[in-house]
Parts: C-alpha cells; sequence; structure tokens
C-alpha cells in the first residue's frame, strides 16, 4: 500500500511486526481467557468480522470471463479450496469456515488496523503473565455486589440491584468488547454473585440467631 503512504511490514526492536504505524504486540502465554498459549511473538488475536470481508470469484467465472477487472483491480486476490472436499475447514465463531475465508479475514483486520485504525483485540493492563487488571476488574465487581447486598435489607429491592448490576456487566463487556477491549464477564459475573449472596446469607444468620436475656432470676 504504498500509495497510501503505508511503509511494508517491519521489525521492531522489541521483535514486533509493523505494519505502517501500527504495531501487533505478541500474545503472552496467558490473554485474557486464554491461559495455556504458545506465546509466540507473532500471534495476535483474530477478530472476525460478521461477514465474509471479500468477494467471491468461482474457477468457472474466471474461465468463462464472468466477471469484471474492477473487481480484481487495486485488491488483495487471494487463491484456494472452499469446498467441503478440501477439508480445510475450522471452527470460527461464526461457525466452520474454509481456511481460505479465514485467511481472508486475517488480512482485511491487518490491513483495517493499519488503514482505517480499526481496533486490535486487548485487553486490560497485564505483567508478564500476571493479569491484574482482570484481577482488580474481578475484584472491583466483587466488592460493589457485596457493598449492594450490606446496604439494602429489602429481598426484592436487593433482587432488583444484583439483576440490574448483571445485566449492567454485560452491557459494559459488550460495548468493552466492540472497541477491542476484551473484559472478563463470566469471572466478574460468578464472583459478584458469590459475594452478594454470601453477604446477604450471612445478614439472615445474623438475625435469625438467638439473643441471651442479660436479666438474672432472683
Amino acid at each position: 500500500m504504498p500509495h497510501q503512504g503505508v511503509s511494508p511490514i517491519d521489525v521492531t526492536e522489541d521483535e514486533y511486526w509493523q505494519f505502517g504505524s501500527v504495531v501487533f504486540p505478541s500474545l503472552p502465554r496467558r490473554f485474557g481467557g486464554y491461559q495455556n498459549l504458545q506465546g509466540l511473538n507473532d500471534q495476535i488475536l483474530l477478530n472476525y468480522r460478521t461477514e465474509q470481508p471479500a468477494l467471491k470469484l468461482t474457477i468457472e467465472q474466471i474461465l468463462t470471463d464472468d466477471f469484471e477487472l474492477e473487481m480484481l483491480r487495486d485488491r488483495v486476490v487471494m487463491i484456494g479450496y472452499t469446498a467441503p472436499v478440501s477439508k480445510d475447514y475450522f471452527e470460527t465463531p461464526y461457525g466452520p469456515m474454509p481456511g481460505l475465508w479465514v485467511h481472508a479475514h486475517m488480512v482485511s483486520q491487518l490491513m483495517s488496523a493499519v488503514i482505517d485504525g480499526r481496533p486490535l483485540i486487548h485487553a486490560l493492563p497485564q505483567w508478564k503473565d500476571w493479569q491484574w487488571g482482570d484481577m482488580l476488574w474481578i475484584l472491583a465487581w466483587s466488592v460493589t455486589m457485596a457493598y449492594i447486598s450490606w446496604r439494602v435489607r429489602r429481598r426484592s429491592l436487593w433482587l432488583v440491584l444484583v439483576g440490574s448490576g448483571a445485566i449492567a456487566l454485560y452491557i459494559i463487556c459488550l460495548v468493552a468488547i466492540a472497541d477491542g477491549l476484551w473484559l472478563p464477564l463470566i469471572p466478574a459475573l460468578l464472583s459478584g454473585l458469590v459475594s452478594a449472596s454470601w453477604v446477604r446469607l450471612s445478614l439472615s444468620t445474623e438475625r435469625k440467631l438467638p439473643v441471651a436475656d442479660d436479666s438474672v432470676a432472683e
């Protein structure tokens, strides 16, 4: 893409791939929900598009000239099999997908990150394999839910607030992942519900404990 002012792929001093002004940092062994990655310096998370990122031309269309040259001009052209007989299918968030389309998503992601500024999938801050950002996020939701249970004694209101908190957590995580930020949803939700239930149960048990009579019978 020299005509767009984008320099070719290079390697930074930290041995990360750099395409234009965008650096693609390598994934550590633990990242987001993945806890056993290989930790290779050429791995990034693939951000699939909801639709296929390219047009499809069959070999029959090519041989019979049943296409417009503008469909290929200044485009990345990838050649490969998509038929089930190739047995080159991979499981993706959108179901089984031919390897050719998976590679097309990869190319589309790299180009969109450089040209359109499409954000790469990233997580909260961490130091090497220590995901302290995720830990603080989960702890914050646990403390918040526990505080709600400690302050609210009415059961109906407690259920509404805890349910609203769970919905708010889901919406926040959904908005964040749309911008490329992967927040831990399930761990935060489970820790919050467990904390809220434990505080609620503890308060209920305290109210049911018998109170000793301080008077002395004469």
